[in-house]
């Protein structure tokens, strides 16, 4: 499979000729270091240390959801790394607008807040957002833990109360990431998925539809019953003829502890494992329903 990368080619361009326009996407999501080149309509994507993501993608692919996820070709080595092949699913869209939405309530492992060490660099990073967010013992020791840090985190976007954040969008005539950190409410998420959705009613309505179609198999996967789906996102895209919708970064998608079973929807308790996804899918539909008939 080397072969793959015989060309020095970015989502399905040269870059030796020209700069791909989609290559700016990369940047904006935050994902910059984590693209190689492969063939055009091919993205290698660098793997997990742990190989959590590529043992995700070759389930899904016999999996209900398999429509709803890029192909996957198995892995490759490029340098001192090893990638992912992934289809491009950009490749095939003229000119696409694009979303990133972050789905599920929490958007880390248990294992990352498993250790209730306070730590000094997180109580600086929180106090910089929300002076009122650290308690009197805390500002004593000047101090918090990575969980009560991170469940901040989730509270100051819609993770927390909607169960689905958006990360970043561009279209035609506006690129937004960096301050879509702090929309929460879901009037405010109208207001941003207003800016993003198309002029055309019937790609609305596809969206829409798909979105119905992706809950329908979810509820019949394997793979997701159990798996505790964490920091996965929906992309999705259109352009002048046409939308698609997939589930993509599965990193930190990792299978559900035995005797351990989840519903997707109940709030996240610690040990629990709940991720919140199909609580956060459904208001996705939800609201773009609301945004249908406004």
């Amino acid at each position: 499979m080397e072969q793959l990368l015989d060309y020095f080619v970015v989502f399905g361009l040269d870059t030796r000729k020209q700069k791909p326009k989609q290559s700016d996407w990369i940047q904006l999501s935050g994902h910059a270091d984590a693209f190689a080149f492969g063939r055009p309509g091919i993205l290698c994507k660098r793997c997990s240390s742990d190989g959590n993501e590529a043992i995700a993608y070759e389930l899904l692919m016999n999996d209900p959801l398999r429509p709803f996820v890029p192909q996957y070709s198995g892995t490759v080595p490029y340098g001192d790394e090893r990638y992912i092949i992934l289809e491009n699913l950009l490749s095939h869209f003229k000119n696409p607008n694009i979303m990133d939405i972050k789905m599920g309530t929490r958007t880390f492992l248990e294992e990352e807040v498993s250790n209730d060490k306070p730590r000094h660099d997180l109580y600086e990073k929180m106090v910089k957002l929300d002076a009122n967010a650290v308690n009197e013992a805390e500002k004593e020791i000047k101090a918090v833990t990575k969980s009560k840090y991170m469940i901040f985190r989730e509270k100051m976007s819609s993770s927390s109360t909607l169960g689905f954040r958006i990360e970043a969008f561009k279209t035609d005539l506006q690129t937004k990431a960096k301050d879509l950190f702090l929309v929460k409410s879901r009037d405010q998420v109208k207001e941003v998925l207003n800016k993003f959705l198309p002029s055309k009613l019937e790609h609305i309505k596809k969206i829409i539809d798909r979105l119905h179609r992706l809950r329908a198999s979810l509820q019949s996967s394997p793979f997701f019953a159990n798996h505790e789906v964490v920091g996965s996102s929906l992309l999705i895209v259109y352009d002048e003829c046409k939308v698609g919708v997939w589930m993509i970064d599965f990193a930190k998608t990792v299978p559900l502890p035995n005797g351990i079973d989840i519903d997707h929807s109940s709030p996240w308790i610690k040990g629990n494992h709940e991720d919140g996804y199909l609580f956060g899918l459904d208001n996705l539909i939800d609201i773009l329903e609301e945004l249908l008939i406004e």
